[in-house]
């Protein structure tokens, strides 16, 4: 595709959030250092912009995650290298008026992690498994968007294994997780969680169809 506008640096470990027609590019590394630049590209004109934010933004991280609510887009965790430091901070960015601001959250904070995923359902983000360079997780935990209050879930059912480098996607009121790495086999499960019931079922293959 042609496109126009800003360049950016080539990069991995960043985080991509879809907003209307446009789309999102948040922080990463590249071939020199890891970044906390922000650009959007516009579907319908092709064109490329960085923008000047204003407010404080996350630190250069790469493997932080993001999902927008309402006309915000949250950022959660990231890390700045193997032997570096895990983040579990969230961060806010306005979508509107292009600020970023550190969200001052309570409650079971999730520990600091990195390649984990998030989904929001309703006004929930939640966040699930991950690594923080030794650990390999499985944990579910949500927080309120409205009162930033984090809360760890205990959900029943066939709970996936730890792991991280997965992705997760939200369809009607149910949460998919597929493969990742549990630290030895990359995987090609696929889970589905019910959110209203707080279930995890696996979604096994049908030889032959």
């Amino acid at each position: 595709m042609k496109t126009f506008g800003d360049t950016y640096s080539q990069r991995t470990g960043h985080a991509v959030v879809s907003y209307k027609k446009k789309f999102f590019v948040f922080g990463g590394t590249d071939e020199t250092s890891r970044q906390n630049d922000m650009h959007y590209y516009d579907i319908e004109t092709h064109l490329w912009q960085k923008l000047n934010c204003k407010g404080n933004p996350p630190c250069a991280r790469s493997g932080s995650k993001g999902e927008r609510y309402k006309d915000y887009i949250y950022y959660f965790g990231g890390y700045t290298k193997k032997d570096g430091d895990y983040f579990n901070d969230l961060h806010r960015f306005n979508i509107k008026t292009q600020d970023w601001a550190l969200v001052n959250s309570t409650g079971e904070v999730p520990c600091p992690r990195t390649d984990h995923t998030v989904a929001v359902f309703e006004k929930y983000l939640y966040v699930f498994a991950g690594y923080d360079g030794k650990n390999r997780f499985n944990d579910l935990i949500s927080c309120n968007l409205e009162s930033h209050e984090w809360r760890k879930l205990e959900p029943t059912g066939s709970i996936p294994i730890t792991r991280f480098g997965h992705t997760t996607v939200v369809h009607a009121d149910c949460m998919y997780i597929f493969g990742g790495w549990d630290g030895h086999d990359t995987l090609d499960d696929l889970y589905m969680y019910a959110f209203i019931s707080n279930i995890w079922y696996e979604i096994r293959r049908t030889v032959g169809m």
